[in-house]
């Protein structure tokens, strides 16, 4: 009968101890050191390391990354136990090993000071097996210490003796490292050349595809579409994996595209969706085949694409980048309504982070667009009211209509809900018209500052310079009054020399340095035109015009309405008095709707600085200015009465309780319309006083 496998191994092993015993206490000591210390320790590193590898985005990733938190307990695992080879068995086999893993594990715990004298000491000792790869990690340290010089000194020459000692895997290492540095350095020449270099002496074949791969893409960074297409070809002549395979072959479609052979490019891309081994990538080579269509200008062919891949492959990133693009498509035509809808759809994909946070960005400029937008619409309605009383009456009408008929509508639901859902339709809301408390002229001045920041929008988040320059004209030719006058002429200018159009530049530049001499831009506009710089005549005036500015800005309004007053009342003689008042008038008009305050501080421009360019442009914000505040305060009323009588008689159709229930509180007049005076005459003096001195 033969013996049991489990006795034949128990009899080995005994014999195999007793042959250890028996030839030294020596070899006894690597063996119990291996096994009781040694064997865990090097288990946990490789789990560790792997979890780590696992981390890098790419082979040639230079910043060692965090180390994850589930390589906390592996690594530390590795420094105890070969602390205490080095403490208990210092004279084992192993001792050199038990160094070297403990400089690894701080290495990886980017504890780079401590590996490096771990890695140090080992190489003092001359007779171990481990120099060239502790000189190797000691080279790596060194880089991520930013010892660079002494890092890539320690790496070629570990090359050239690991190319000695035929040792592939630290040559191979070494290679990777510095190649990782120079990229990282954007070193591109010396990164190109070494992985030529690599590629030479490598005989992996499957890392050497990799490596090809990755010079691909660094000529792709560079533009080099010649050498990015035979490294992307290279990659065949290797073994490559079956991801590096496929994206090698796709990118040298992108390639094709790029370089307009663009029925090449669809060639290879079919070849490639024909394949059944690249079933799983056919999202992606559907997404490339539209590109190259969008490539060509072919967009209803695009979007044709971009639709169906949207409908097909519902759970890959191709969806969320198919989403993006047709929200760049309909962005770039101006329709901001479907690209905002398209770039709102990438976040419920998955797309990458990175993807995800630009589509936000553009969903976030196109509501900044449509605030702008609103603004302006806003405006023009009250231009309109100030221009036809009869237009405010008949959309007054129109909204105390839409009041009855809500009244109505809410009744019909709270009593019968059933009925109103089915038969009532719900009124469309319609905003409550509201008259003007300023001028037409005000309104004017407002929606200038609106166009001015509507042109900003299309020139510097949009990138839509035709419509900036639409809306810069559109202020030049029609707001010449505005305090944005000048600015718009600087835009316009700078857009003319961005053409070659120096001439009509030149011509706005000298008409901001003829007129503005007090802009912030005024100096910029001389060194343009090489004209001298304007030195304001009143320094300390200007310097206090430009701090209560930047209060302005912070919308700090009555202090700033504080500071201004005080240039005037300080340095009544300077041109900065008569500009102070204005912006004073400025902000209680525009900032602070104060109709009545800005009229005040208005007729002490005019009295004061009849001449100034402020003071013409005030004149006919003033002209007519009574009466306007009390057409204003008689349609006002003549509104409210109606939509009170309005209500009045809906309260007495129903009965009590439902009124409670229905109808809204009756509508407080606002307290601004209570301050509404007769009498703008009467100088307004902010609420800080001046100190006596300084007057």
């Amino acid at each position: 009968m033969k013996k049991s496998l489990s006795k034949i191994f128990v009899q080995n092993y005994l014999i195999s101890l007793v042959f250890l015993f028996l030839s030294g206490c020596g070899i006894w000591e690597n063996f119990t050191t291996y096994f009781n210390t040694y064997y865990n320790a090097d288990e946990a590193f490789l789990q560790a390391e792997e979890i780590i590898k696992a981390e890098k985005k790419s082979l040639f990733e230079f910043r060692q990354l965090k180390p994850p938190l589930t390589t906390s307990q592996p690594l530390q695992k590795v420094i105890e136990k070969c602390s205490n080879i080095l403490q208990f068995n210092a004279e084992s086999a192993y001792a050199d090993d038990a160094l070297l893993l403990i400089g690894k594990a701080f290495y990886y715990r980017q504890e780079y000071l401590k590996a490096q004298r771990k890695f140090q000491e080992l190489l003092t000792l001359t007779d171990s097996d481990l120099l060239l790869e502790s000189k190797l990690w000691l080279g790596k340290t060194e880089l991520q210490q930013r010892n660079y010089e002494e890092g890539k000194r320690i790496l070629t020459e570990v090359q050239e003796e690991a190319l000695i000692e035929d040792e592939e895997e630290i040559l191979t290492e070494a290679f990777i490292m510095q190649i990782s540095f120079e990229l990282f350095n954007e070193d591109y020449s010396a990164t190109t050349k070494l992985i030529e270099n690599l590629l030479e002496v490598s005989d992996n074949d499957e890392l050497n595809a990799t490596i090809a791969y990755e010079l691909g893409k660094i000529y792709l960074k560079l533009e080099d579409y010649e050498s990015a297409g035979n490294a992307f070809l290279k990659v065949q002549e290797y073994s490559p994996d079956f991801e590096t395979e496929f994206y090698s072959q796709l990118e040298y479609a992108k390639i094709l595209k790029l370089t307009d052979n663009y029925n090449a490019s669809f060639e290879l891309l079919e070849e490639l969706k024909s394949k059944n081994r690249y079933k799983e990538f056919q999202d992606v080579v559907e997404l490339e085949i539209a590109l190259v269509y969008y490539k060509m200008d072919e967009i209803e062919e695009t979007i044709q694409r971009l639709v169906q891949i949207d409908s097909t492959y519902k759970k890959t990133e191709s969806v969320g980048r198919a989403r993006f693009l047709m929200g760049e498509i309909f962005d770039n035509r101006l329709d901001f309504d479907s690209a905002k809808f398209f770039y709102d759809k990438v976040v419920n994909t998955d797309a990458s982070n990175e993807l995800k946070v630009d589509a936000k960005s553009r969903s976030i400029k196109i509501e900044k667009y449509y605030l702008i937008k609103n603004k302006i619409i806003a405006q023009n309605v009250q231009l309109n009211y100030a221009s036809s009383l009869e237009s405010f009456q008949a959309d007054s009408l129109l909204y105390i209509e839409y009041l009855k008929q809500d009244s109505i509508y809410k009744a019909e639901l709270l009593n019968n809900p059933e009925y109103a859902e089915e038969n009532l339709i719900k009124p469309e809301p319609i905003t409550k018209p509201v008259m003007p408390t300023i001028s037409a002229d005000s309104i004017l001045s407002l929606k200038s500052n609106v166009l001015y920041e509507l042109a900003n929008y299309f020139y510097v988040d949009m990138d839509v310079p035709d419509s900036a320059i639409y809306y810069y004209n559109d202020i030049k030719d029609n707001y010449k009054n505005s305090m944005y006058y000048p600015n718009a002429l600087y835009a316009l200018a700078g857009h003319y020399s961005s053409i070659d159009k120096d001439d009509e530049a030149n011509i706005l530049y000298n008409e901001i340095y003829d007129n503005y001499k007090y802009s912030k831009i005024i100096n910029d506009v001389a060194r343009k035109i090489g004209k001298p710089e304007i030195i304001a005549e009143a320094d300390t005036a200007s310097e206090l015009y430009s701090k209560a500015e930047i209060v302005y800005l912070d919308s700090n309004f009555q202090t700033a309405i504080e500071k201004f007053y005080e240039i005037y009342s300080r340095y009544p003689k300077s041109d900065f008095a008569a500009k102070s008042l204005y912006t004073i008038g400025w902000i209680y008009e525009n900032e602070l709707e104060m109709s009545d305050s800005a009229g005040s501080i208005y007729k002490l421009l005019v009295e004061k600085y009849k001449d100034s360019q402020y003071a013409k442009a005030t004149t006919l914000k003033l002209s007519g200015y009574q009466q306007e505040l009390q057409r204003l305060q008689a349609v006002q009323d003549s509104i409210n009465n109606a939509q009170q009588d309005s209500v009045k008689i809906e309260e007495e159709k129903m009965e009590p309780e439902e009124q409670k229930d229905i109808y809204p509180e009756k509508e407080v007049k606002d307290e601004r319309e209570k301050d509404i005076i007769t009498e703008p005459e009467k100088e307004v003096i902010p609420s800080r006083e001046i100190k006596e001195d300084e007057k």
